[in-house]
């Protein structure tokens, strides 16, 4: 698996990388979650738009999509320590969903009897 940085992209997609880090610090998260896809769609393996896109999913409580990719980034740089603490932090909140759903489907269970 290749390691592919942000300074080693093709310059044009270097730039929409930078441009959508900007977005994100900026606000504009969907605009940078859409540049960010864009890499991902021409460079499968960039390490830094998973990471980026792994943190706009997890921030908007999508935490299948940011396990997902940040599970991929992780298998490229496993002593990332800020693509560790994101995946390990999508994954608890996975946990968590999956108990509350789980305790939800109890509770609704009991009602009826």
């Amino acid at each position: 698996m290749s390691r592919v940085s942000l300074a080693a992209l093709p310059a044009g997609t270097q730039h929409r990388l930078e441009q959508a880090l900007a977005c994100c610090r900026g606000g504009d998260l969907a605009t940078g979650a859409a540049l960010a896809d864009s890499v991902l769609a021409s460079e499968p393996e960039s390490f830094d738009a998973l990471l980026l896109l792994g943190m706009i999913a997890g921030d908007r409580n999508d935490h299948v999509r940011a396990a997902d990719l940040l599970n991929r980034a992780t298998r490229q740089r496993p002593h990332h320590a800020l693509a560790q603490k994101r995946r390990i932090h999508a994954l608890q909140a996975l946990r968590s969903e999956e108990h509350t759903s789980e305790l939800q489907s109890r509770l609704h269970l009991v009602c009826r009897l």
